[in-house]
């Protein structure tokens, strides 16, 4: 499976959570000036990115490559003046429920495929954002 669509894949199952479906969930593609901009916009309040971090081609020989080890992670971005003056949802909330609903999940519909392994939530400071990463395997 490509990475591309292996991102996709995870924002699929975030926005068929009800906790989170009405977020703005995005699959970053860096370069990409329709998501450099939907990104902008969605930092306004509460939102989350899907980002491919790196991919290991463990067994390069192998026709493929097939990537292995797959590491990605799920920023939530909270513009706190704007956000907590009209939710009492945060980032750090966010990112518990993102990490409860992907853990341990596979990435194919029928349950089979590979499997998601969260690693952790890790709070971070972005300018004026409060931003928390969910750091995932896909294995």
């Amino acid at each position: 499976m490509r990475l591309r669509e292996q991102q996709d894949k995870i924002v699929a199952l975030l926005k068929g959570t009800a906790c989170l479906s009405d977020l703005t969930i995005i699959a970053e593609e860096r370069q990409d000036l329709v998501t450099t901009v939907n990104t902008s916009l969605a930092k306004l309040g509460l939102c989350i990115i899907v980002q491919t971090l790196s991919a290991k081609v463990t067994k390069p020989n192998k026709p493929g490559p097939v990537y292995d080890d797959v590491k990605v992670s799920v920023v939530i971005y909270e513009n706190v003046l704007i956000n907590r003056s009209k939710s009492e949802r945060t980032a750090m909330s966010v990112a518990e429920d993102v990490s409860a609903a992907l853990h341990q999940k596979r990435l194919e519909k029928d349950g089979t495929g590979k499997m998601l392994l969260s690693e952790g939530v890790i709070p971070q400071q972005d300018s004026n954002l409060f931003v928390c990463a969910v750091d995932l395997t896909i294995n």
